[in-house]
């Protein structure tokens, strides 16, 4: 009886890093605190800019954020360190999927905001003079037909961003710009998504 169940009662150790991987890479799926919390202030960092009706959210933009985008905002060193653990999220939510639909273009920074969507980075690259240049995309479009004026554009950006840009539908009528997170359907945040993929290169391993 010994013999037959002592291949049974071995410890076999796994590295904790392998723990923290999610179940489609059969590991456990066990999600580490620190970077399960990046993920949850990236929701409220969210929530700053695309759900402005909450109570919290007009405390803390009446407070830090005023007239500006939370995207865009300065964050002071004088600010309490959940605003300043919400601020350093900005990046994240910037770089790793949100994007801008145009409505009338006027609260989108052509150059710091991500809203061309064919591109990589969803974001032009910065030309070295763009502090003469137009600063918001309303700019970059005709006030009578509601379309992209062709020559800034070409005054402004390299053949490939123009084309990129071009395929951007612009609403008839001015509507808000509105942020979407492209890795949802519906263009909503979520968590799971953002911890997915701010964990990315960590969960990637070379096959067997």
């Amino acid at each position: 009886m010994r013999l037959a169940t002592s291949g049974y009662w071995h410890l076999y150790l796994k590295a904790w890093d392998d723990v923290c991987k999610p179940k489609i890479t059969r590991d456990l799926g066990i999600r580490r605190a620190r970077n399960a919390n990046k993920a949850l202030l990236a929701k409220q960092g969210w929530q700053m800019h695309a759900i402005t009706e909450k109570t919290w959210v007009k405390i803390a933009r009446a407070k830090y954020v005023k007239d500006v985008q939370f995207l865009s905002t300065p964050i002071e060193k004088s600010a309490i360190m959940s605003w300043k653990g919400i601020g350093k999220m900005r990046d994240l939510i910037k770089k790793k999927g949100a994007c801008f639909l145009i409505g009338s273009g006027s609260s989108v920074n052509i150059w710091d905001d991500p809203w061309i969507p064919s591109l990589n980075s969803f974001t032009s690259i910065q030309s070295s003079a763009s502090l003469d240049h137009p600063q918001m995309v309303a700019a970059l479009i005709t006030c009578g037909y509601r379309q992209w004026d062709c020559g800034k554009l070409q005054a402004l950006f390299d053949e490939h961003t123009v084309e990129c840009i071009a395929k951007i539908h612009i609403p008839l009528t001015f509507v808000d710009d509105k942020l979407i997170w492209v890795h949802n359907s519906k263009g909503s945040f979520t968590v799971k998504s953002t911890f997915i993929i701010d964990q990315a290169p960590r969960f990637s391993s070379p096959d067997p």
